[in-house]
């Protein structure tokens, strides 16, 4: 009787453990790299299965490491998985930094069913890819304290922009329901990044596409072309050049 009793319980209690699991928080050693690579990956965001591997440190005390997590947005091909090689600036016991638009070169790839290795990242990424990744983030040179954005470090990214906020601009977006909101970087202006999944529908069809949005502190669009319908996520150049044709400053957002 005893044994059934013991079972029952755990038939019980067992489901409610794993339901309860919150698996929007990375439970890794590395968070301070976590938080600069989520908030450097359009689509990325917290998970339970995301890694972080540690590559290689300069003098000055920079990081290059690779992340492995979970995307946002599903692809041509379905639901992919990222993988990122980023560069991290700095970090204190509260915050992070990095050179905004210019830290991170990244791909799809179905989950990963090896362990994140330096030998299997040998086999996705380039290594003149790499190297122009560390020039444009002064490898070995002095960190320019002008150009850092820094971030909170935590272990689970958050975003206040809802979809109540851009119902004003579905005409923009194509559509009348938002799904997935996920929020980047702010610059000096109090600009901020944000993603955003517009889903168009009709009666024999879904389709979702992906926007940047560029809002101010009230969650407004600064103006009516700061609005990127986005083919590449992982396309950091046209990002760029997105943030640098909207006023978006790359200098150092704090004081």
């Amino acid at each position: 009787m005893k044994k059934i009793i013991k079972y029952l319980i755990l038939i019980v209690l067992v489901p409610l453990i794993v339901s309860c699991r919150d698996t929007d928080i990375y439970n890794g050693n590395d968070p301070e790299l976590h938080s600069v690579a989520l908030e450097s990956i359009v689509g990325s965001r917290s998970d339970w299965m995301n890694e972080v591997l540690r590559m290689e440190e300069d003098s000055y005390g920079r990081v290059l490491f690779a992340f492995f997590g979970a995307n946002l947005y599903w692809t041509v091909n379905g639901q992919e998985d990222v993988l990122a090689i980023v560069i991290a600036q700095k970090a204190d016991s509260d915050f992070t930094y990095y050179y905004d638009s210019n830290n991170v070169i990244a791909i799809y790839v179905d989950q990963l069913n090896e362990k994140l290795t330096l030998n299997l990242l040998e086999s996705y990424f380039d290594e003149e890819d790499i190297e122009e990744l560390k020039v444009k983030n002064d490898w070995n040179k002095p960190i320019n304290d002008k150009l850092l954005f820094r971030t909170e470090v935590t272990r689970k990214k958050m975003c206040n922009v809802n979809d109540r906020d851009l119902l004003p601009y579905k005409d923009l977006l194509g559509g009348n329901l938002y799904h997935r909101i996920q929020c980047y970087g702010k610059d000096r202006n109090g600009y901020m990044l944000v993603s955003v999944e517009s889903e168009l529908s009709n009666q024999s069809s879904r389709t979702f596409v992906i926007y940047l949005l560029i809002v101010n502190k009230d969650h407004e669009l600064i103006s009516f072309d700061a609005v990127m319908r986005v083919t590449d996520i992982f396309d950091m150049e046209a990002i760029k050049r997105f943030k640098q044709e909207n006023g978006w400053s790359f200098e150092k957002q704090y004081d």
